[in-house]
């Protein structure tokens, strides 16, 4: 049976930029769980259309959220296009152990923008490529005009992996294993669980009976429901179209790839063994404390600013490390 992994895809996915990242978050109520509910809801005639369809111009954005979450590590930094995911320029992996800090995370970012961006400019010039790297990066636009690099430089984004948190949160989902097996005996659920699920599965219910599709349902899980609506109608419900075209309001990134995540985090889920061998064999990890004390904590303005300060002048030490220790390693490499 198909678990709460996908407490691991909510509504924005993780990326890296200058400022905080919005990390994949695990919410009482996540997107698997409620689908799960829903389904016990549902008629036959609805349950006739599962599994959930993957249209094959989306396999390549499947594939790659598969290799985020179950091939590349919490250090692995993916540089890639925005449009086109499937166009890796590098994957960089930054030594060391364990989390990579927040001023890594940005100087990883600063250096791998900087650096193809350059590169994709030099090439968008009409220059021929000057290295083995330009080579493989020129690979990438065959046949295509020169313009490509242009709008490739200002579609460059950075993907961190998450190989560790996903399989943290495969692990973790062996503690509601048994509360989301009674959801289909319809028993077991704590009555404040079960009052938060039925509003978020009968909005997914009725998104699915409005477009009669799970891709646009869950796209507009994540989009909204008018928003994916309108979509719909311009594109003849046609969601391929839709993530290729729509340029609507807001439809960037994430609501783009959100039904790709979820097709690659139910793919992991359903063969876990391949993707995280002898994972039956590991512990689960206890869940984390509830905390219960919200009070903040006593600091004067000028205890506050002695400490930013200070951590200020830490980050920005520490980032001009990792610039030079990343430029040292490339160089090694080349």
């Amino acid at each position: 049976m198909t678990r709460a992994i996908a407490c691991f895809l909510t509504p924005g996915t993780a990326q890296i930029k200058t400022s905080e990242p919005r990390c994949l978050t695990h919410p009482a109520i996540t997107l698997l769980t409620i689908l799960c509910l829903l389904l016990a809801m549902m008629t036959s005639q609805v349950l006739a259309v599962l599994p959930f369809p993957r249209p094959s111009p989306i396999e390549p954005n499947v594939k790659f959220w598969i290799d985020v979450f179950a091939t590349y590590s919490e250090r692995d930094f993916i540089i890639h296009d925005r449009d086109h995911v499937w166009r890796i320029f590098q994957v960089l992996q930054v030594p060391g152990d364990g989390p990579p800090s927040r001023s890594d995370i940005d100087a990883v970012n600063d250096y791998l923008k900087s650096k193809f961006s350059n590169i994709l400019s030099r090439l968008a010039s009409g220059q021929a490529p000057a290295d083995y790297e330009e080579r493989q990066v020129a690979a990438l636009f065959k046949d295509e005009p020169l313009s490509e690099y242009v709008v490739a430089a200002q579609n460059l984004r950075v993907q961190q992996g998450m190989r560790e948190q996903f399989r943290e949160s495969l692990l973790r989902s062996r503690y509601y294993r048994s509360t989301m097996e009674r959801i289909f005996s319809d028993a077991g659920l704590p009555p404040e669980l079960v009052a938060l699920a039925e509003v978020e599965a009968k909005l997914l219910r009725s998104n699915f009976l409005t477009f009669g599709s799970w891709p646009l349902a869950i796209t507009a899980y994540d989009y909204g429901t008018a928003g994916t609506a309108q979509a719909a109608e311009q594109y003849a419900g046609d969601y391929a179209r839709i993530v290729r075209n729509y340029d609507g309001p807001h439809f960037g990134f994430a609501s783009k790839n959100y039904y790709a995540e979820f097709l690659a985090a139910l793919q992991i889920d359903q063969f876990e063994e391949a993707y995280f061998p002898d994972i039956r064999y590991d512990e689960a990890p206890p869940p984390p404390p509830v905390r219960t004390d919200f009070a903040p904590s006593r600091i004067t303005h000028r205890r506050l600013l002695r400490h930013a300060a200070y951590h200020h002048r830490h980050r920005l030490h520490r980032h001009r490390r990792v610039v030079a220790a990343l430029s040292t390693t490339a160089e090694a490499i080349e």
